[in-house]
């Protein structure tokens, strides 16, 4: 199923467009509410810059009002989806994609003992 970047909402397609400007690099602290990413608090965004490197242009999508969001975003929502509340510890964004995400899972600590 093909995903628009207009069919997502504000935060959603927020986050998107925080990737793309970055490029490469991280986003840290991202609070979750609802499955939806908040920015406020704001994340903290650290990039990464490589020297000698055609990897430092501007991503192609910044200039595209519209576009198909690829597979990486679409996990990276259905994830949100699925980790309604809490905050990202960090997302490592490779070509303006998540690549890595780390985040502190909610355990049922009592199912263990089962």
């Amino acid at each position: 199923m093909e995903i628009q970047l207009s069919h997502l909402t504000v935060g959603r397609r927020r986050l998107v467009r925080l990737m793309q400007m970055l490029k490469f690099g991280r986003i840290e602290k991202l609070v979750v509410k609802k499955g939806e990413p908040l920015f406020n608090p704001l994340p903290e965004v650290i990039g990464e810059w490589k020297f000698a490197s055609v990897d430092n242009q501007q991503h192609k999508g910044r200039r595209l009002i519209d576009f198909t969001i690829k597979p990486e975003i679409t996990e990276l929502l259905c994830l949100l989806d699925n980790y309604p509340d809490g905050t990202i510890d960090m997302i490592q964004v490779r070509h303006g994609l998540p690549y890595l995400l780390e985040l502190k899972p909610k355990l049922d600590w009592a199912s263990l003992d089962a």
